[in-house]
């Protein structure tokens, strides 16, 4: 059977993102995830990661596996060189996925407004714990932090962490959600033709 042709001798369809260009700018496990099926559906990913590469790989189980399918690029953003390298990617690029803090993500350069100047029909998708206007929107928005803060924590014995127990919602969840959204954005793209936060 030839490559481009079904299990019914019908020629193949295209992958659903075939032809979407992605930057993926996250760490942690919402954002790498979430690039994966991206990737996975047909997207072009490429990962941009700080030097020294992203610090959670190797140290994270299952990391490299939702690393996949793409490829990388080690920029520095708060460098004015590295940062006019990235600025050319987002010119072509159809997503931004960063996982920054509000003040971190403006500092380098990733503000909505700043990327819909390099590229008026960019989508950017910011993962984050909390929205802006929220008193703690510079915290974290860790699995463990968020379970603790809102009761989500069962099964632990005082003062020992070892046997904290944790009901993983955000990190299952999320990707999943945060990919359907691009999807849908990206489709609405095609159609409306405007640049989408």
């Amino acid at each position: 059977m030839s490559a481009t042709e079904a299990g019914n001798g019908e020629p193949a369809s295209a992958p659903a993102l075939a032809g979407i260009h992605v930057l993926d700018v996250t760490s942690g496990m919402a954002g790498p995830i979430a690039a994966m099926l991206l990737g996975d559906n047909g997207a072009e990913v490429i990962k941009v990661e700080p030097p020294g590469g992203d610090p959670r790989r190797g140290r994270v189980a299952g990391y490299l596996v939702w690393l996949r399918g793409r490829r990388c690029v080690t920029l520095d953003l708060k460098q004015t060189r590295d940062r006019a390298r990235f600025d050319r990617l987002v010119e072509h690029a159809d997503v931004v996925l960063e996982s920054y803090s509000h003040g971190a993500a403006s500092r380098l350069g990733l503000a909505y407004p700043r990327l819909r100047e390099l590229n008026p029909r960019i989508i950017l998708c910011s993962i984050r714990g909390y929205p802006r206007s929220h008193p703690d929107a510079d915290r974290p928005g860790w699995d463990l932090l968020i379970s603790a803060r809102t009761g989500l924590c069962v099964g632990y014995a005082p003062l020992d962490y070892r046997k904290l127990a944790v009901t993983p919602l955000w990190r299952r969840n999320e990707p999943v959600r945060i990919t359907v959204s691009i999807v849908c954005h990206t489709r609405d793209n095609t159609v409306v033709g405007d640049a989408q936060r």
